[in-house]
């Protein structure tokens, strides 16, 4: 037998369309309102003219190190860190396609072979059924619910593209700190070198003196000691600069060999100038704000879905094909059949289950509110904080470079009080490791000052991360201009 539709089933479904119609009139979400993210004054620390800031771009090509720049372009385009941050946006992207894919009509393609054994006074019978259909399934989108899946998968890759703007940042701030890193343990391993030399000459002197009947055994000995002290701590210095210079190979995703990097300290004065002034209005930048607030926008796109999930779903399938109990005719006209149906689900029951998801999602959104609302009182925090530390910093550096001056100076009147006879041998030792210890110190500080000029720099945001976005794909490139 043949299976058609009948014309009353059309009548019928025409009256659960309508009624469904009716029902969409109805709005099941209105939207949350996405704060509006305010500074709290026009410029950072004082009042005064708000000074104008020229973005840097790639803030670390200010340091004039070409050294610098090609590892740090390895580092962007070979980092483990960043190709997972990469696949992360990939699965971003896969997920919006599959979201888009609910709001189109599906088609398959069935085909069906049967055998049926029946047994009728004590005969077998065997019936063998074949069928091939064509059918296709959509569900009407009343109330919005897979638009707003659609709406939160975009802003999530949104969302996604910002992460991978900070993760851009975080990657070159880590490499940049861990290069100027190896550039202080060079430095200190130079005035390691410096004072070895200092050392063996102090040895000799004292010999000498010894030789002389001028200086004591025991101050030969103290020679000696100091002399020992300064090579292990040269030894110490080799493994450290190894060590870190095998840790810039891994940021960097090449084998940790030990050879190729010599970083110098760079000047710097040589970034651009920061400090009171700055509008604070380039703290919009940030893509870790920016991405907080696609989050929020997310998030209420998915209260809107859990929302919609309490309102009744319709969905119309049709099939068309051919059924037939001899496959030679299974084509034959005779044999078509077709079918339309419509299928209304409205929920009447499910123990506050769809009421209760409701309520989750929009607990949701209030923490991640709250977390944005402290977000963003952190961005302010650390660029304040950073402009007082650059501040102390420079005069850090200056005090530490007088000190160090100073206690040279002093090192060269306690040898000249020495041999006069003025000065025990005991304080040239102590005047020569005040010295060193004031130049080590000069070091550290300069190399301080150079981590809070980038710290500050990378807390104000850029824009130094688009052409690295747009290399993920032309896809990825039209979201970045749809962005808001």
């Amino acid at each position: 037998m043949l299976l058609r539709a009948k014309p009353i089933f059309l009548r019928k479904g025409s009256v659960w369309l309508l009624g469904a119609l009716f029902l969409a009139s109805c709005t099941p979400h209105e939207a949350h309102q996405i704060p509006r993210f305010e500074a709290p004054k026009d410029q950072f620390v004082g009042e005064g003219k708000t000074k104008t800031y020229q973005d840097p771009g790639k803030w670390w090509e200010g340091l004039g190190s070409k050294e610098l720049n090609l590892y740090l372009e390895q580092v962007l385009g070979k980092s483990p860190n960043l190709k997972a941050s990469e696949a992360r946006v990939e699965q971003r992207l896969a997920l919006e396609k599959k979201t888009w894919a609910t709001l189109l009509p599906s088609l398959s393609l069935e085909g069906t072979r049967s055998k049926t054994l029946t047994q009728s006074t004590g005969v077998d019978l065997e019936t063998n059924g074949f069928s091939v259909a064509l059918k296709a399934s959509y569900e009407l989108d009343l109330f919005g619910r897979n638009v707003a899946a659609l709406k939160a998968a975009e802003l999530d890759l949104l969302a996604a593209l910002e992460d991978h703007k900070l993760q851009l940042n975080q990657e070159a701030l880590a490499a940049t700190k861990g290069w100027l890193a190896l550039a202080e343990t060079r430095a200190l391993l130079a005035l390691s070198e410096e004072t070895l030399v200092t050392d063996q000459a102090n040895f000799a002197l004292i010999q000498r003196a010894l030789d002389l009947g001028t200086a004591k055994a025991s101050e030969v000995l103290l020679a000696q000691d100091q002399w020992l002290t300064t090579k292990l701590n040269q030894l110490q210095l080799r493994t450290q600069l190894q060590a870190q210079e095998r840790a810039l190979k891994v940021r960097a995703g090449v084998y940790p060999t030990i050879g190729g990097l010599a970083p110098a300290f760079p000047d710097p004065k040589a970034l651009a100038p920061l400090g009171p002034g700055l509008p604070s209005e380039l703290v919009k930048r940030r893509p870790d704000l920016r991405k907080a607030i696609l989050s929020l926008k997310a998030q209420d796109q998915r209260i809107g879905q859990a929302v919609a999930d309490r309102f009744p779903r319709l969905s119309l399938t049709a099939s068309t094909g051919y059924q037939s109990s001899d496959l030679s005719k299974l084509t034959d006209p005779g044999n078509a059949v077709w079918n339309l149906a419509a299928n209304l689900t409205l929920p009447i029951f499910d123990g506050g289950g769809r009421r209760a998801e409701v309520k989750r999602q929009e607990a949701i959104f209030k923490e991640q509110l709250a977390l944005y609302g402290a977000l963003s009182l952190t961005a302010f925090s650390e660029v304040e904080d950073g402009l007082f530390r650059l501040k102390t910093a420079e005069e850090r550096v200056s005090f530490a470079q007088a000190q160090a001056k100073n206690g040279m100076e002093r090192l060269g009147l306690t040898r000249n009080n020495f041999l006069a006879g003025v000065e025990l041998w005991s304080q040239v030792i102590q005047a020569q490791a005040q010295a060193f210890s004031a130049r080590k110190l000069w070091i550290a500080e300069q190399r301080a000052e150079l981590e809070a000029r980038l710290d500050l720099t990378v807390a104000l945001g850029g824009d130094w991360t688009t052409n690295y976005l747009r290399a993920l794909g032309p896809e990825l490139d039209e979201k970045l201009k749809e962005a808001p």
